[in-house]
């Protein structure tokens, strides 16, 4: 993926904003609505985007997040492999994991009602 965003930087993210959405029952009007929201913006650079990949492929928060005194959520799309969530269901047993069954890796972006309704409910918890 680096290289690509190196060889191809334009056509590198725009389909990665498809991948977000990848199999969804609304894939190409979310991907649409994905790409013009963050095209919209101005584009960070190369350096910043590979930057931002070294951190995903070096650091590891599971024990910061085990420290963590309040509650939070894990909301995931289908994209993220299975086998995670019991494992961090273990780690984090005080969180709660919701996995959107027919949403890539942006639920936000396909099911935003169904991934706010979680959020909403938490804060009513909290008060």
């Amino acid at each position: 993926f680096q290289q690509q965003l190196s060889d191809d930087f334009q056509r590198t993210v725009e389909r990665f904003l498809a991948l977000q959405t990848m199999g969804t029952e609304s894939a190409r009007q979310d991907a649409r609505a994905l790409k013009q929201a963050v095209l919209s913006l101005p584009m960070p650079s190369a350096e910043a985007l590979n930057g931002g990949l070294e951190i995903l492929r070096t650091v590891d928060l599971r024990q910061a997040l085990v420290r963590l005194p309040m509650p939070f959520l894990r909301l995931y799309g289908r994209l993220v492999p299975r086998k995670i969530v019991p494992l961090l269901d273990d780690l984090w047993p005080e969180s709660e994991s919701i996995l959107f069954d027919k949403a890539a890796h942006a639920p936000f972006v396909s099911h935003p009602a169904a991934f706010c309704e979680p959020l909403l409910a938490l804060k009513r918890r909290l008060g």
